[in-house]
C-alpha cells in the first residue's frame, strides 16, 4: 500500500535552480601529460621487470663488494620504477637516487666508472616519472 504525503505532492518551485552535481574535485590532466604518464608507466614497468628478471636469471653470484652495487642498481632502480607506477614522483626520485648511489659506490669501491651508458639509459623512465609527477602536481594546484 502506498501512502502519499504532502511533501510528495509538492511541485518544485520554478524560480529555484535545480540542484547540480558537484564537479569532480580533481582537475583533469591535459592530454599530453596523460599520454606521457601512460607511456612512462608502460616503459617503467617493462624496464623494472626486466631488471629484476636479469638479476634473478644471472648464474653468477656477486662477491662481497659487488652486492652493494647490486642493491642499488638493479634492485633499487627497479623497485623505484615499480613504485613509480602508483607514486610517480616518489618512485622516480628513489630510482634516480639508487642510480647515483650505484655510481658513487662503483667509483669508491671499483675506482672507475661503469663502462657504457647502459645503466643511465635503463634509468631514463625514472626521469620521465619525475617529470610526469611534477606536471601532475602543477595541474592539481
Amino acid at each position: 500500500m502506498i501512502v502519499y504525503t504532502n511533501t510528495m505532492l509538492e511541485r518544485p518551485d520554478p524560480l529555484r535552480p535545480l540542484p547540480t552535481i558537484p564537479p569532480d574535485s580533481r582537475p583533469r590532466l591535459p592530454l599530453a601529460t596523460l599520454t606521457l604518464r601512460w607511456f612512462t608507466r608502460l616503459v617503467a614497468l617493462i624496464v623494472g621487470v626486466t631488471l629484476l628478471v636479469l638479476l634473478f636469471a644471472s648464474r653468477e653470484l656477486p662477491n662481497g663488494t659487488e652486492w652493494l652495487g647490486v642493491v642499488f642498481f638493479p634492485i633499487g632502480v627497479a623497485l623505484g620504477m615499480l613504485l613509480g607506477l602508483w607514486r610517480e614522483l616518489l618512485g622516480g626520485v628513489l630510482a634516480l637516487f639508487s642510480l647515483v648511489t650505484f655510481y658513487l659506490v662503483f667509483i669508491l669501491v671499483g675506482q672507475s666508472l661503469p663502462q657504457g651508458p647502459y645503466f643511465a639509459i635503463l634509468s631514463l623512465p625514472a626521469l620521465l616519472q619525475i617529470i610526469t609527477g611534477l606536471l601532475a602536481r602543477r595541474t592539481r594546484r
